[in-house]
């Protein structure tokens, strides 16, 4: 049936109306939800800018209990002197591998500056002349700090380890650096908590401005547990009477019960492949480098540690190749240029040329010798200790030994027949 004409105008006007509303209530709703999103922007701007002061003082809390102002520039990475005061500058580097120099003069109220600022305000005071980021040479202090993993970096002894490391890699977050740890799927840290540089730190010769760092370059593969799931597991904290070290351990890595926290969490630390025990990151897994810290140059950089003690399915391949191994422990330099370190999982001690980066001597110790050597004199012969005890988590063979060396009597070092070091 055929509604009259005025019947069908009528119709037409109501439903045009019907459909306005609709549009104008969806226009309404969506400018609530653009505004929401707006205001949400806002608010992550302002969480963004509390977390960047909550970082800033505790670096100044950081940098006043150790008595000193470190200066760094406006890029995440810090400067380096370009002349050294007469004064003992102390350089420490980071966990993540940037260099960090330290103002020998801590000013009255300890302060985080920039290196221009500083700049400015020391132009007129000798011996501590810094260097701004703009008007120096490109950052070489940052030359140790790797840039960020990609699936490309996958890595395997077969090519189902490195389709497996690849899978992971997608299942798993990463935004860099700084990626948030998170609970419904793994994140990938890198460098992982081992490093960058570790406990051992580095070693510095002032005579000769040269910064000696040995450092890390391997990720952790970890997640989150709910509080909830871990009291399931029977994970507890070491201090607990119900612990269990080998609860939460696996394929996958090993829990920590985080105790009192919301949550565990779930460590691969090195992202080892299950069975072969392998990396998924491709080699090196570790290195050593000298910077020059009068013009920030990175005078060498190398691998640090052979293939000779590791291999898949923890078989020592006894290959003398630099890969670039794990390591934990740091060194010291001598009056003559010598760079002494174990700290690898090859269970060797080197004496390393801090200006070429030649390895010069070398022994291989009866356990590992993840421990910082130390040096001495006695009778007007120069001693080098180090404790080989092992690591644990390093998986080097564990002793109870303390090794001292020295030249022979009368031996310089430099003739023919004479030991090194």
């Amino acid at each position: 049936m055929r509604l009259p004409y005025r019947w069908q105008t009528v119709a037409t006007f109501a439903v045009t109306c019907f459909m306005g509303g609709i549009a104008t209530t969806l226009g309404v709703h969506e400018a609530k939800v653009e505004e929401a999103i707006a205001e949400a922007r806002e608010q992550a701007k302002v969480l963004d800018e509390r977390r960047r002061d909550l970082e800033s003082t505790l670096t100044r809390a950081q940098r006043a209990a150790v008595g000193a102002t470190s200066v760094e520039a406006e890029q995440p990475v810090a400067v380096a002197a370009r002349e050294l005061s007469q004064a003992t500058v102390s350089a420490e580097l980071a966990a993540q591998a940037h260099s960090v120099v330290v103002d020998p003069e801590p000013l009255v109220a300890p302060t985080l500056k920039t290196a221009t600022e500083v700049a400015e305000e020391d132009a007129a005071r000798p011996g501590r002349v810094f260097v701004a980021a703009d008007d120096a040479a490109p950052i070489a202090a940052d030359a140790t700090a790797e840039p960020e993993i990609t699936e490309a970096d996958m890595w395997g002894a077969t090519p189902l380890d490195q389709l497996w490391c690849r899978i992971q890699y997608r299942q798993a977050a990463y935004d860099g650096v700084y990626t948030p740890p998170t609970v419904d799927q793994p994140w990938i840290q890198f460098p992982g908590y081992n490093g960058g540089s570790d406990w051992g730190g580095i070693a510095v010769d002032p005579e000769k401005g040269i910064l000696i760092a040995n450092y890390n370059n391997m990720p952790n593969y970890n997640q989150l547990i709910p509080r909830e799931e871990v009291n399931e597991m029977g994970i507890y904290s070491i201090a607990d009477p119900n612990y269990e070290p080998s609860a939460g351990s696996g394929s996958h890595g090993s829990i920590s019960p985080q105790a009192e926290a919301p949550y565990g969490i779930r460590v691969n630390a090195g992202w080892r492949v299950p069975f072969t025990g392998l990396l998924c990151k491709e080699p090196p897994y570790g290195g050593i480098a000298a910077i020059d810290l009068n013009t920030r140059e990175v005078l060498w950089d190398r691998p640090f540690g052979t293939a000779r003690k590791n291999g898949p399915f923890g078989i020592p391949s006894m290959l003398p190749l630099d890969i670039g191994t794990p390591n934990n422990a740091g060194g010291f330099i001598t009056a003559s240029g010598l760079f002494f370190i174990g700290a690898a999982t090859d269970d060797l001690f080197r004496a390393i040329d801090i200006e070429t980066g030649e390895r010069v001597w070398e022994v291989e110790l009866p356990a590992g010798g993840q421990a910082t050597p130390m040096t001495y004199e006695s009778q007007g012969r120069q001693i080098v200790v180090i404790n080989a005890g092992g690591h644990d988590f390093m998986e080097t063979p564990i002793g109870d030994y303390f090794i001292a060396y020295a030249l022979p009597d009368g031996a310089t070092g430099t003739g023919e027949g004479d030991e090194q070091p």
